[in-house]
């Protein structure tokens, strides 16, 4: 079974989330650490915000808060 982009995302950067930060926070600062590593490049979509909740098991409303305060 082939893994989606929010899957071997959260796989490879769920290890930076700090539990120290709100937990939009800790997202947030991980998935702009993939677009600085280039794990998203220019132009590609980010994952939708239920695919986002499904794999890291944060609320929605986390996933939203992180997208907005990007």
């Amino acid at each position: 079974m082939k893994k989606n982009a929010a899957s071997r995302f959260w796989d490879k950067y769920k290890r930076r989330a700090t539990a120290d930060a709100p937990k939009y926070v800790q997202l947030r600062d991980c998935i702009l650490a993939a677009i600085r590593d280039g794990f998203w490049k220019q132009g590609d979509r980010l994952p939708t915000e239920l695919d986002l909740a499904g794999v890291t098991n944060f609320s929605l409303g986390t996933v939203q808060n992180a997208y907005r305060d990007l």
